[in-house]
């Protein structure tokens, strides 16, 4: 039995930064914290088709960013150096199948 999913489904820890890649765009889970030390004043750089916050009940505030994939890529390279600096988060890159 297939069950619906969607990015707000995933359970997630209050550290986990979910990168979910689909056809056209990437769907990038923050947790809020995480959104607000490093990307609040800066995301519209990327020119986002969608932000929305969202609650995760294992991972607390979450923002949910859209990007196309070129964006996406930038964000992506971006995250990896400072994941790496602040190690109080990490990252979960899921794919779509079809």
């Amino acid at each position: 039995m297939d069950v619906p999913w969607d990015e707000a489904s995933w359970p997630l820890m209050e550290e986990e930064i979910l990168i979910f890649e689909k056809n056209s765009y990437v769907l990038f889970n923050f947790p809020y914290k995480f959104f607000r030390k490093y990307l609040k004043t800066k995301i519209n750089i990327l020119d986002p088709i969608n932000i929305k916050r969202d609650y995760n009940r294992q991972g607390g505030k979450r923002i949910i960013i859209k990007l196309d994939k070129d964006r996406a890529l930038e964000l992506r390279a971006w995250l990896t150096l400072h994941v790496q600096e602040d190690t109080n988060f990490f990252i979960t890159e899921i794919e779509e199948i079809e």
